[in-house]
């Protein structure tokens, strides 16, 4: 496979520039007599909720003051996804809403980043329907924003920027979104070029940072008090193949030996070099190292990569949560081979047998798509008997949406009454299954990491288990936590709570979720 170089650099702004951007910002607020407020609007995955961390980091960094809405910016962004047809209707939306804002506020400064300004034809509408646009650019170019920002401000141009995406940069400043954890994007871009996907033309080829700037940051974390990490990427465990000259050509094996099983717990324990850590099991279990990392998150996995090592791993490395989301997209292997998949069905269900192996108790889910063009009825049934074969904890399941430029989009497509039909199909079987492994915790102890009170209710704490599934707690005994556990009105303090564990017993089953209290 062929290879690209990376340059990797290190965030460090234009002196003579940010000199300049400072100096109009300050004369604006002058001018106000208040900040520059901004507005950030995050659409898609946890990439993109990270690259918002860093695009408000910068923003933070220039003195501009977040706003609750498009109303009070002075500056909006919008990062986008262009995974599914509804992500470009809804960023159209919210262009629509602000082409009324721009009336009214002419100095409105409106930018667009993300996934979807780097294909070409979405790139060439913004610029044609909605040419008050300011500013365009993609995922890669985050850490040039002060640039464009400068263009912007001080030159009074428009920005277009997509960069070609060789670039990996390191130490851009950012603002953390939760304290109980963080995003760690591990690596950028996709090779697998799945015939339905615009990963690989919107985020490039698969770039891997180095382990040390990895294993920096997360120690950086655990030094600001958050417990667990959660790495990113496309196809996490593709982690390290660029490093090494690219990727195997055949499935990997799902092997291992107590040689394995050593070097792993070995290396949890800080006893390894730097250049040793050269794949993604590997990865997982340095980082098991840093102190003051309880949990180990990842997502997502692809089941042509995963590989004995990650068995020994799990096997191994207590720290790793007991959670694997493994996407299948489809049960038929017709489908597979026409989604350009690169793994079987029997290969897919080796890997859910192995795991369970070694960890009999781990929550599996996956993500699976309805519709796919040429999928028949019996494609269809082979996706229905894959999910009693597995009994997924959960799924994200969608239909088919065709996106430009992709091969799938090209071939005869599906109607969408037998897409929609074959959907909710999948989605009372998933449902089913989900609530049926939840009735099986009723009365377990579970420890749980609290990302604070509930958003429907604010007297019920609500986290996740090393399973990830979503657990809300009341507190029958409010004796047993501080004065500040609490705010003035007696509802729960969520801040006090976020990142903290607690013991529960699982006294309710849903669907999604899981009602619990706590236990003193």
């Amino acid at each position: 496979m062929k290879t690209y170089q990376i340059e990797r650099i290190s965030y460090n702004p234009d002196d003579k520039k940010q000199i300049e951007l400072r100096r109009e910002l300050s004369r604006l607020c002058s001018q106000k007599g208040r900040p520059l407020y901004f507005f950030l609007q995050t659409f898609g995955c946890q990439q993109n909720e990270n690259d918002s961390e860093k695009i408000k980091g910068i923003l933070l960094n220039l003195a501009f003051v977040e706003a609750a809405s498009y109303e009070e910016a002075d500056l909006v962004l919008i990062n986008t996804c262009s995974i599914r047809e509804n992500a470009d209707t809804r960023l159209y939306g919210h262009l629509g809403k602000l082409k009324s804002l721009k009336k009214d506020k002419a100095s409105l400064v409106v930018g667009v980043c993300g996934c979807l300004p780097t294909q070409r034809e979405q790139n060439k509408k913004i610029g044609r329907s909605f040419p008050y646009v300011n500013m365009l650019f993609g995922p890669q170019d985050i850490h040039r924003l002060e640039e464009f920002l400068h263009g912007v401000y001080c030159q009074k141009i428009k920005i277009n920027e997509i960069h070609s995406g060789n670039i990996i940069c390191e130490a851009i400043p950012l603002v953390r979104e939760r304290k109980f954890r963080a995003l760690v994007s591990i690596m950028f871009g996709c090779n697998n070029f799945c015939s339905y996907c615009v990963v690989p033309s919107a985020r490039k080829r698969e770039r891997s940072r180095l382990a040390k700037d990895i294993l920096a940051e997360c120690k950086e974390i655990a030094a600001s008090g958050i417990p667990e990490v959660l790495l990113l990427g496309q196809n996490v465990n593709a982690w390290g193949f660029d490093l090494q000259g690219g990727r195997k050509k055949e499935l990997a094996t799902l092997s291992f030996t107590e040689a394995d099983l050593t070097g792993m717990k070995r290396i949890a324990q800080g006893n390894f070099t730097l250049e040793e850590i050269d794949t993604f099991p590997k990865l997982l279990a340095a980082l098991a190292s840093v102190e003051g990392i309880k949990s180990i998150r990842y997502m997502s996995s692809h089941p042509r990569d995963f590989d004995g090592e990650m068995l020994a791993c799990l096997a191994a490395v207590p720290q790793v949560e007991n959670h694997l989301h493994l996407p299948v997209q489809s049960g038929s292997d017709r489908t597979l081979m026409a989604m350009n998949r690169h793994y079987t069905i029997k290969h897919y269900l080796d890997i859910v047998d192995e795991v369970r192996k070694v960890r009999p108790k781990i929550a599996i889910t996956t993500d699976i798509m309805v519709g796919f063009p040429g999928e028949t009825e019996e494609d269809f049934k082979d996706t229905l008997d894959l999910v009693d074969r597995v009994k997924f904890s959960g799924a994200f399941s969608f239909i088919y949406s065709a996106r430009p430029g992709t091969p799938a989009a090209a071939r005869p497509q599906i109607p969408a009454t037998v897409q929609h039909e074959r959907f909710d199909r999948l989605i009372e079987k998933l449902n089913g299954y989900s609530e049926e492994g939840h009735q099986t915790l009723l009365g377990a102890k579970r420890l749980v990491l609290l990302e604070g009170t509930s958003k429907n209710d604010p007297t019920v704490l609500t986290g996740r288990d090393s399973e990830f599934h979503l657990i809300n707690i009341r507190i029958p005994n409010k004796l047993c936590f501080p004065e500040e556990a609490f705010l003035e009105n007696g509802d729960l303090n969520s801040e006090y709570f976020e990142g903290k564990f607690i013991e529960v017993k699982i006294t309710g089953a849903r669907t999604f979720s899981l009602e619990a209290e706590h236990i003193e």
